[in-house]
């Protein structure tokens, strides 16, 4: 269910941003380099994040952090 979920949120993510936004968007810092997120469930939850969809296991795994 939930890969389901993430895979489907993961494709509105692409739908709906322009190549820039969601490379700036889907984006984190390591050891002072830029990359682009390539698991589906973080570029799920940092869609529904940013959009205010939560989920309850994404809460479930910001407590676990």
């Amino acid at each position: 269910m939930r890969s389901e979920r993430d895979a489907e949120d993961v494709e509105k993510a692409k739908a709906k941003y322009t190549t820039e936004e969601y490379q700036a968007l889907f984006s984190y810092k390591k050891k002072g380099k830029m990359h682009i997120m390539i698991k589906p469930q973080d570029i799920a939850r940092r869609h529904r994040l940013h959009n205010k969809e939560l989920v309850y296991w994404d809460e479930e795994e910001s407590e676990e952090e």
